[in-house]
């Protein structure tokens, strides 16, 4: 059994310091994910297999895990990349490292924000807006 949690639903924090800005999101130690979740309540049997009905997306995991008599054994966990399979028929190059990386961050980014349609957004919305394609 399990339940998914929408955190639109949730009460938070801001999540902006006093100068309105995210700081560093690779620095993980004394911070809590914030997103949508998974709690999965184990029935006590071996060999239990927990897969997600949707596809999820993410840059860390964090585990919170509470058991009562019995300790709880994870013997694996991963994740399987899946983006869309375009093939990129074109190419950029420059002097210039920045504007290459943007070229390799806006191919990542339309693979993952399509499947049989073009997304707003691979995480949250999951949909598309009638402005955001053309025949």
């Amino acid at each position: 059994l399990f339940e998914t949690i929408d955190p639109k639903n949730l009460d938070t924090d801001d999540h902006f310091n006093a100068r309105l800005r995210k700081g560093n999101r690779d620095e993980t130690e004394g911070k809590h994910i914030m997103g949508y979740y998974d709690i999965i309540y184990p029935d006590g049997g071996d060999n239990r297999l927990f897969r997600t009905l949707w596809y999820r997306t993410y840059r860390f995991i964090q585990f919170d895990i509470e058991t009562a008599d019995e300790a709880l054994s994870l013997n694996d966990f991963y994740g399987i990349f899946w983006a869309y399979p375009f093939e990129e028929n074109a190419s950029f190059e420059s002097d210039d490292p920045v504007l290459s990386k943007i070229w390799d961050v806006a191919w990542r980014t339309q693979r993952l924000n399509s499947t049989e349609t073009y997304a707003d957004c691979p995480y949250y919305e999951q949909l598309q807006y009638i402005g955001e394609w053309e025949e």
